[in-house]
C-alpha cells in the first residue's frame, strides 16, 4: 500500500513539473543588414531586428535605413527600408545621414506597391 502512495505521490509530482511553464525566453534582436532584409523579407517578417545603416530623413518622404553611405545618393528609395517614426515626434536631426544602429519589428510587405519597413523601433542610436 505504501509503494502505491509514493507511485501515486512521484506521479503527481511529474504531472505538475511536465506543466510548469517554461522560463521566458530572452527576446534577442536578430542581427541583420538592409541588404539581407531586402533580399529575404519573408525571412525576417515579424523578427525582432538590429540593422545598422546610414538614415536619411527626408523633409517629404519615407525615413530609411540604407546599408552604405553612397546607396541614398546613387539608387532609388527602394535600396532602403522605411523607419516607421515620426519626424514630429523624434528628433532625427542628430541621426541625419549618419550611421545608426535601429531595433525594431521587422515587416515584410506582400502587397504592390508598398514597402517592407521596421515598426515598433525600440532603440535608435548612433553606431559606434
Amino acid at each position: 500500500m505504501r509503494v502505491l502512495f509514493y507511485l501515486a505521490h512521484a506521479a503527481i509530482m511529474l504531472l505538475f513539473i511536465s506543466c510548469a511553464s517554461q522560463p521566458a525566453q530572452s527576446h534577442r534582436p536578430t542581427e541583420v543588414t538592409v541588404e539581407e532584409l531586402l533580399s529575404a523579407p519573408d525571412r525576417f517578417d515579424g523578427a525582432l531586428v538590429l540593422v545598422k545603416g546610414f538614415i536619411l530623413a527626408p523633409m517629404v518622404g519615407d525615413i530609411a535605413s540604407f546599408q552604405a553611405e553612397p546607396d541614398y545618393h546613387h539608387h532609388p528609395p527602394e535600396m532602403g527600408i522605411p523607419l516607421a517614426l515620426d519626424p514630429h515626434k523624434h528628433n532625427l536631426m542628430p541621426f541625419q545621414l549618419k550611421r545608426c544602429v535601429v531595433e525594431g519589428t521587422f515587416h515584410a510587405s506582400r502587397a504592390p506597391g508598398t514597402r517592407s519597413q521596421i515598426g515598433k523601433i525600440t532603440r535608435l542610436e548612433l553606431a559606434k
